[in-house]
C-alpha cells in the first residue's frame, strides 16, 4: 500500500431501513407535529487492509447496524435526554407534553433515546455510537486498523445528516 491509498467499506442495504414517527422539540412551548420517515441508514469505515486483504467483514457490519435500527421499525423516537419534553411512563401507557401539547401511546409503540432531540442529526450520531462501542469490542476494532467511521441517515430523498468519528483504539498502557 502506497503512503496516500485509502481504503474503505460501505453497508448500505435494503435491511438497513425503519419506518419511524418522531417529532422535534423547539423549545418548552413548541415543536412540529409527530411525524414519520422511511428512514435509510448506511455505514462507511476507512481503515488498513488486514494480512488476508479486508478491512472488515460486511455481513458483520451489517448485522451490527442492523440489530441497532431494527427496533426503531414502526415505533415513535421519543427523546429521553430532553429538557423541553415532559414524559410519564405508565406500564401501558406513555404521555408525553411539550408546552400545551400533549399526547398519550401504548407504552410497546415507543422507543426512548438517550438523546436531547430526535433529530437527524443526533439520531445519525446515537446509532454511530452504539457501531463504534460494538466495533471496538470485536477483533477487527481492537487490532486498530479500523480509522475512522461515517454513519448517513437519510429520512426523506435527498436529506441526509451524517457523523464520523475516530474508530483508532489508542493504545491501554498495559498494551506499551
Amino acid at each position: 500500500m502506497t503512503v496516500d491509498e485509502r481504503f474503505t467499506v460501505r453497508v448500505a442495504s435494503p435491511k438497513l431501513r425503519f419506518n419511524a414517527a418522531h417529532f422535534v422539540a423547539f423549545g418548552s412551548d413548541s415543536c412540529e407535529p409527530i411525524h414519520g420517515h422511511d428512514f435509510r441508514v448506511s455505514v462507511t469505515i476507512e481503515g488498513q487492509l488486514s494480512p488476508t486483504g479486508w478491512i472488515v467483514d460486511f455481513v458483520v457490519l451489517e448485522e451490527i447496524l442492523h440489530g441497532i435500527v431494527a427496533d426503531f421499525d414502526h415505533a415513535l423516537l421519543i427523546p429521553e435526554a430532553s429538557p423541553w419534553v415532559k414524559v410519564i411512563k405508565n406500564a401501558d401507557v406513555i404521555e408525553i407534553t411539550v408546552g400545551a401539547r400533549s399526547w398519550r401511546f401504548p407504552s410497546q409503540d415507543c422507543r426512548f433515546l438517550p438523546i436531547p432531540n430526535v433529530t437527524a442529526e443526533l439520531l445519525t450520531q446515537y446509532i454511530g455510537m452504539r457501531v463504534r462501542e460494538q466495533l471496538l469490542s470485536r477483533a477487527e476494532g481492537r487490532e486498530g486498523r479500523l480509522t475512522t467511521m461515517t454513519v448517513e441517515l437519510s429520512e426523506a430523498e435527498g436529506c441526509t445528516a451524517s457523523w464520523s468519528c475516530a474508530l483508532a483504539r489508542k493504545p491501554d498502557l498495559q498494551d506499551s
